[in-house]
């Protein structure tokens, strides 16, 4: 489904009016541990804490996707961010998570930066509270009401990627190798790192040829390709937070310059990264104005 022109288009569109990408995720929570360890927060990027995420934060990941099996969830994580994951149905089976989020929905408090402190196990001397709080707090902030109605959105688009799966999937589907499995994950996890032929047959104990044959038949994609797509999704993740410089964003998701990610990206979303943030962020803009508009104009009813 993630490869669907309905998702990407509905991805692309969400992500310009809210400036949030949704993505979708595997059900099998037991590839969660390993498939969500790349999944960093803004605050966390701007601090330099790494490519993947700690412990700690993978564990929410899981928690977070087993409570939403039934029914749409939405939880605090340790760093006081928000995240949301919708089931997508098939019947009584759940075929997809889509998951928004990492976004705040209340003031940063001296709780939330101790907390990420410990997590990270970073002393004052390597980081400090001050800069910590700094970072937290230029998370993108949300109204609930607002984050609702985003939330409202995806469960609609829930119900679309159900009707299309009805239909579009094949009533029997070859089960997809253990090699070529393991190859995904580890792309997943190191996408933001140097990725080479020679990488991928050891992870998978092939020879190069063979892993690009097996690779392009188990899942309809040519290696290269699935990587240029996975380190663009992520990037447009990065994209969404004004704060990200698109040099930054590029290297941090594992292309080697600037004109390598622009390239790739505007054949992947049709746009470049430079025309995707303007339209995102101006979005933003001013469904913040009208917010403030609509604000004054019930103080004024009221008085």
């Amino acid at each position: 489904m993630a490869d669907s022109k309905l998702f990407q288009d509905y991805q692309r569109a969400f992500a310009a009016a809210t400036g949030l990408v949704p993505e979708l995720r595997n059900p099998d929570l037991s590839r969660l541990e390993d498939g969500s360890a790349d999944r960093v927060n803004p605050a966390c990027a701007r601090l330099g804490l790494g490519g993947g995420a700690c412990a700690v934060c993978r564990f929410f990941d899981q928690e977070l996707a087993s409570a939403a099996q039934r029914l749409p969830k939405t939880r605090e994580c340790p760093a006081g961010l928000c995240e949301t994951v919708v089931p997508v149905r098939n019947g009584n089976r759940v075929i997809a998570l889509l998951q928004i989020g990492q976004v705040r929905s209340r003031a940063t408090t001296r709780d939330d930066v101790e907390r990420v402190m410990q997590l990270t196990c970073r002393s004052t001397d390597e980081i400090s509270a001050e800069r910590v709080q700094e970072a937290l707090c230029q998370v993108r902030y949300v109204s609930a009401a607002l984050y609702a109605s985003y939330v409202q959105l995806l469960e609609i688009f829930s119900r679309q990627l159900a009707e299309w799966f009805a239909q579009h999937a094949p009533t029997e589907r070859p089960r997809e190798p253990l090699a070529i499995l393991r190859a995904r994950e580890w792309i997943e996890t190191h996408y933001h790192e140097p990725i080479c032929l020679a990488d991928m047959a050891e992870v998978t104990q092939m020879s190069s040829w063979h892993f690009c044959r097996s690779f392009h038949f188990s899942t309809g994609t040519p290696f290269r390709a699935f990587l240029a797509r996975t380190r663009v999704t992520h990037a447009m993740r990065l994209l969404a937070d004004p704060q990200n410089a698109i040099g930054e964003v590029a290297l941090a998701v594992g292309f080697r310059s600037i004109s390598q990610f622009n390239r790739t990206f505007r054949q992947l979303k049709g746009q470049s990264a430079g025309a995707f943030r303007p339209a995102s962020t101006r979005l933003r803009r001013d469904t913040a104005r009208k917010a403030v508009i609509d604000a004054q104009f019930a103080l004024r009813a009221s008085a």
